[in-house]
């Protein structure tokens, strides 16, 4: 035993070292990936060592795709001893609190979703709560799709899998949760932007220990989604291109080009303003960029894989028609190309180069850093000797976009307390036009009566405060905005807006803002604002503002028309 435990851990030396070293060599030239250079005999111990004995239990290096992660087997081993029990799930239901996630409105897609989920994790494990979900909700579905198939149609084998590999809960019927102490919901985009209350390394070691669990559990094509339908082979980009070599994978390169819809120079411009890379060149991805990563790799001559959103054609076009890059450019079969066949073609490649704005380009490099892949290139900026740098290291798309949710949803609630409290004198309205008519906000805030000239003004009143809004103010605008010609027009003749979209960008602040700017959007093109009776601009609205005072249903419509939109019920 002891002679067993010293060749794993001298082996394990050299491959720590080899591995270091490694970083620094040009890696075009070797046969091997990210590897040391062993000689012929210390690669066959090597790959007969993979499965010895550590620490009395048999270690099993994570596989994918026949290859083998080149993650150092004690921080594997440590991580899973301080990760892997769950102790909460032995509490009674009386005393246990379940964070659900049964939201259906969710933030983003893929990238976002997963993020939300490992966050859901380290929410729970800070707050000493249990994270549930249904057996068929987002979560479930998400993770199947990829990853922990239902083999051999045995549910409840899979159910007790995702138990205890994420220490969650995993429920059938909505009455099981009537037996626990409290169930807590939280919204998706509140989860997306949750600060750990840990520090980075305990945050960045518990998520990777997740990541790990999940590539260990990886679909390759034999099972069942949680939806019992079949699903795809995670490895299918990879042995469509190389076919499954094992010892001695192929040597390439991943370019993830990814537009990020309109917001793409917004986002950009948050991660750069946080971390100090450039703003652009990730989203351009022009072939001078890509080259200053690969060259001095020795990546030039291999095959070198664009993964894309094909949202701008013209990136691929520009490096396909470069004299360099474009002679090595390898298109993925479309039968092969899906998100989880790109995920690990780019998990495995040699070289990775992403965009810092996208969270698809963060879920590959943080699964690339938790199995132990490095030559990441990301977060890049141009020095002013013309040469370009990583600005962080590896870890940094472990905080992605922390701290960032006032940069990337404007200002959140505060904007549109901001408006509001402008619009009714608190503040100069110098940079902002008011959110609605005065009408509306009287409405919204005091009883739905409104004068419109001096002799019987009624001053808005706040919580019994009458407002320093200046009368002549409120009444000019009253008369400027009050009026509502188009709900006069017949409906043959009238256009609808309607605000019926049920996934809604942000939270309260933002959706009130999102309300505000649909009666600007109607006035400036002479179409009706409508909703449903109880849609969520109306849920919104009447949780604040605009009930219906004494049963008094006309006021409430006096209240509707003063905003010129349109109920339907």
């Amino acid at each position: 035993m002891m002679v067993s435990l010293f060749l794993v851990v001298s082996v394990g030396v050299v491959i720590s070292f080899g591995v270091l070293m490694h970083r620094e060599q040009n890696i075009g030239s070797s046969t091997t990936q990210l590897r040391p250079n062993l000689s012929p005999s210390q690669r066959r111990r090597l790959v007969e060592l993979k499965e010895t004995i550590i620490d009395l239990n048999s270690y099993v290096p994570i596989r994918v795709c026949n290859r083998v992660a080149p993650l150092p087997p004690d921080e594997d081993i440590q991580a899973t001893q301080q990760y892997a029990s769950c102790p909460l799930l032995s509490n009674p239901p009386e005393q246990t609190t379940i964070l659900m996630l049964d939201n259906t409105r969710l933030f983003g897609r893929t990238g976002n979703n997963l993020i939300e989920f490992f966050h859901s994790l380290q929410y729970g494990r800070d707050k000493g709560i249990v994270v549930g979900m249904m057996q068929e909700d987002w979560p479930t579905r998400m993770i199947t799709e990829m990853w922990m198939a239902v083999r051999n149609d045995n549910t409840a084998a899979w159910k007790q899998m995702m138990e205890q590999t994420f220490c969650i809960r995993v429920f059938e019927t909505a009455d099981e949760l009537n037996q626990f102490k409290e169930v807590v919901r939280m919204d998706t985009t509140d989860l997306f932007y949750y600060e750990p209350e840990v520090s980075r390394d305990e945050h960045i070691g518990f998520q990777s220990h997740i990541l790990r669990a999940l590539w260990r559990s990886y679909n390759n094509g034999s099972g069942f989604d949680v939806q019992h339908a079949p699903f795809r082979d995670m490895c299918s980009a990879v042995d469509a291109i190389f076919g499954g070599v094992i010892l001695d994978p192929s040597v390439y390169s991943v370019v993830h080009s990814r537009s990020l819809e309109n917001l793409g120079i917004k986002l950009s411009k948050v991660v750069s303003d946080k971390y100090g890379c450039d703003p652009i060149a990730a989203l351009e991805m022009q072939p001078e960029y890509v080259k200053a990563i690969l060259e001095p790799l020795g990546l030039l001559k291999h095959p070198i894989l664009c993964i894309t959103d094909n949202q701008r054609s013209e990136v691929l076009e520009r490096l396909m028609a470069d004299p360099d890059i474009g002679p090595n450019i390898h298109l993925i079969p479309p039968e092969a190309s899906w998100s989880g066949g790109d995920i690990t073609l780019a998990l495995l490649s040699t070289a990775f180069i992403g965009n810092p704005a996208s969270t698809f380009t963060g879920f590959i490099a943080n699964s690339r850093v938790a199995l132990g892949y490095y030559h990441n290139y990301v977060f890049r900026k141009k020095e002013e000797n013309g040469a370009w740098i990583n600005v962080c290291d590896d870890r940094c798309s472990f905080g992605q976009y922390l701290g960032t949710y006032e940069a990337v949803f404007g200002t959140g609630p505060s904007k549109a307390l901001q408006l509001i409290s402008q619009a009714l004198g608190f503040a100069s309205l110098a940079s902002f036009f008011p959110p609605a008519s005065p009408v509306a906000l009287a409405c919204m805030f005091d009883d739905p009566v409104h004068a419109t000239n001096t002799n019987v003004y009624v001053p808005i009143r706040v919580c019994n405060r009458v407002a320093p809004l200046p009368p002549d103010e409120d009444i000019q605008a009253t008369q400027q905005y009050e009026s509502c010609p188009l709900l006069s027009n017949p409906p043959e003749q009238t256009t609808i807006l309607m605000l019926d979209n049920t996934r809604l960008f942000g939270r309260t602040g933002n959706n009130l803002i999102e309300f505000f700017h649909s009666l600007q959007h109607g006035r400036d093109k002479g179409i009706v604002f409508g909703m449903m009776q109880e849609d969520w601009p109306t849920r919104m609205i009447t949780e604040m503002w605009m009930v219906v005072h004494n049963n008094n249903t006309a006021a409430w419509v006096h209240c509707q028309f003063a905003s010129c939109f349109r109920i339907l019920s």
